[in-house]
Order: structure tokens, then C-alpha cells, then sequence
């Protein structure tokens, strides 16, 4: 396993991050002292392209040498504005129909893992001073209160470590939310003779990020899978076969294990059959998006195909037969491909010089 240089990436350039949409996400700072939490802020918000920051009263705004030492550059890329009174601040997010969420210990405060997204509303996420937090009156003038569940001692983070977990965690599930949506809205949106085979760099770059994404749903579900073995003391994997052996290897455990599990696999059909569906459309408007018309070293596309569920096998079939004689993928994936739709029955064909399967 190698690192990858910087020049694999895939990083945006400053002109390309600011013209790039933007995730519906304002960060509000309410009185931060540490100019290297500042900093850090910024450069999460770079990360994860969030709209804006606001740095509010006593709140150090860029530039700065102990700010850039932290945001690395992210104050060029990051919109952000000055206010004296984090209050007007959130009056005027609110004026404009953006939900204000404090990041805060209070009650009927809303776990951050229990806390689920609106469709087409902008958050207002606001972080608070490193000793006293979020401003009472803040608090009270928020549309609701987001706690990051602790089970430690301290019950404490600094303000740059919480505002990693809680817009990364928002992030993600924004990002789930639009490609669900996405999803939904494209299901008969895509015609059903190709446009143009031929993919432009825009289109390339739009097929690559909109594959990753449904890839790393795929992947994600997945890894929860085996990351509820681990926690239980079973091999990756062994929930195919716990119905045969789990009562027996869990004993009073079982039950519980099978409840957690039943809840991921719920998720994974959903996200399998989205996938499926977008990349049928995918594949109609631009043939079928490989790794060497994406110029990435693997297929992600055809794993998710070898995940789709039974009531898009027809439809795949006829798709990737003609994807297979128009040259736009191998035999073996073909092959692969064909052997899921056919129930997995026998064993998968193989391609490896060891007979494993490849990407």
C-alpha cells in the first residue's frame, strides 16, 4: 500500500473552489480565543466546502501568522465575514430560512449520531468559546441544540477537534440525503439512447465524483457490517452464516446481534438498489464509466453492479451485453457481472494470476 503524492489528490485549485458548489453548511465561531482553532476551523471548512464562516466578537479574523499557521492556506479559499454580536448574526441566518444549531451540552439537546438532516435547508452551525461555549442567549435563539455523545470523563473537546466530528458528520449525511434525492429525481431522467460516448474532461470529472460517492455508500454500509462482528468477536464476514452458527457462537448475545445487524442490511438494500438504478442511468446517457474512461486504476462502477439486487438483474443484463459488444467492458467483468445476476450460482469466474478477482 503506497501513500499517494499530492499531485494525486484530486485537490481543487482556489478558482476552482470558489465556483464550486458549496455544501449548505455556515459555520458561526462565537468569541474563540485560540487563533490556531480559528485557523483549524478554516481549514476544515476547506475540506468539506462549506459556504461560510462568520467570526464573531472577540473572534480573530485572518490574516494572521498563528491563524495561517494551522489553516494552511484555507483562509484564500473559505468565504468569511466579521460581526461584533454573534446575535445579529443569527437573527440575520435565520431572516434568511438557515436553521441556527448550536454545538453545545444543554437540554433537549439532539445527539449528534441521532440527528438526521432536512432535505433543502441550510445549517448554521455555531461553536463557542473554549471555556464558557456557546453564548447562553445564543443557545436560547437557536433552532436546536447538537451534542457530540461522549463517554469519557472529561465530557469535553476543544472547539477544533468538535467542529471536525460535527461537520464531517453532518457533512456526510447531507452528502447521503442529495444523492438520494439525486437519485430520485433522475430515476426516468436519463434518455435511453446515449447523448455522446465520448467524455469530455467536465463529464469526467462529474462521472468520477458522482461514482466515488456512490461507492463510498456502498463501502460504508459495508465496513458497519464488519465493524458489528468486531464488536461482538467475530470474524469479518460471519454474518452470512449466523443464521447456521451465530446462536450457538453468541449464546443470549444472538439476539441483539441480529437486530443491529438486520438494521445495517436494511440501509445496504436501499443503498444497493439507489446505486443500481443511478448507474443504469449512467451507463444509458454515457456508457458504461470504466476505469480506463475515468482514468482511475480501478472499477468502482463494476463493483457496484456486483452489489445491484434482484430487481434490476434484467435491466443490467441487457445493458452491460451491449456495454460488452460497443467494447466499454471486459469479458471477465462481464462474466462477474452475469454471475451475480445468475444468483451467484457456482463459483465466480477468476482473472487474477492467482485466481483471485480484480478490479
Amino acid at each position: 500500500m503506497r501513500k499517494l503524492k499530492n499531485s494525486e489528490l484530486d485537490r481543487l485549485s482556489v478558482e476552482e473552489f470558489k465556483t464550486s458548489e458549496k455544501t449548505p453548511l455556515i459555520i458561526v465561531l462565537d468569541n474563540i480565543r485560540s487563533l490556531n482553532n480559528i485557523g483549524s476551523v478554516f481549514r476544515t471548512s476547506d475540506a468539506f466546502l462549506v459556504e461560510k464562516i462568520y467570526l464573531c466578537g472577540i473572534t480573530a479574523t485572518p490574516p494572521h501568522k498563528d491563524i495561517h499557521k494551522t489553516a494552511l492556506g484555507s483562509t484564500d479559499t473559505v468565504t468569511w465575514e466579521y460581526a461584533k454580536d454573534t446575535m445579529e448574526v443569527v437573527e440575520k441566518l435565520q431572516a434568511e430560512n438557515a436553521k441556527v444549531v448550536s454545538i453545545e451540552q444543554a437540554e433537549n439537546a439532539v445527539m449528534l449520531n441521532e440527528f438526521t438532516p432536512e432535505a433543502n435547508t441550510r445549517y448554521a452551525l455555531v461553536f463557542g468559546n473554549e471555556v464558557k461555549g456557546v453564548a447562553q442567549k445564543v443557545v436560547s435563539a437557536s433552532d436546536m441544540v447538537l451534542e457530540i455523545p461522549q463517554y469519557g470523563t472529561k465530557h469535553s473537546l476543544n472547539i477544533s477537534v468538535s467542529c471536525g466530528v460535527v461537520v464531517w458528520d453532518v457533512f456526510s449525511k447531507l452528502k447521503a440525503l442529495c444523492l438520494l434525492l439525486f437519485f430520485m429525481l433522475n430515476l426516468t431522467s436519463c434518455s435511453e439512447t446515449p447523448k455522446s460516448y465520448e467524455l469530455s474532461q467536465t463529464e469526467q470529472t462529474y462521472l468520477n465524483r458522482v461514482i466515488d460517492s456512490m461507492y463510498d455508500l456502498d463501502q460504508g454500509v459495508r465496513h458497519g457490517l464488519g465493524k458489528i462482528d468486531s464488536i461482538y468477536g467475530l470474524e469479518n464476514g460471519f454474518v452470512v452464516k449466523r443464521h447456521i452458527e451465530g446462536k450457538g457462537a453468541l449464546g443470549d448475545k444472538f439476539e441483539n446481534y441480529t437486530k443491529s445487524i438486520d438494521s445495517v442490511l436494511a440501509i445496504l438494500k436501499r443503498n444497493d438498489s439507489l446505486n443500481s438504478r443511478k448507474l443504469i442511468n449512467l451507463t444509458k446517457e454515457y456508457g458504461f464509466p470504466n476505469n480506463k474512461r475515468l482514468d482511475r486504476p480501478k472499477s468502482k462502477s463494476y463493483m457496484i453492479f456486483v452489489h445491484a439486487p434482484k430487481e434490476h438483474f434484467k435491466e443490467i443484463d441487457s445493458l452491460i451485453k451491449g456495454e460488452y459488444e460497443a467494447g466499454r467492458i471486459s469479458e471477465y467483468k462481464k462474466e462477474y457481472i452475469f454471475w451475480h445476476i445468475k444468483s451467484r450460482q457456482g463459483l465466480p469466474p477468476t482473472s487474477g494470476e492467482n485466481g483471485e478477482a480484480i478490479w
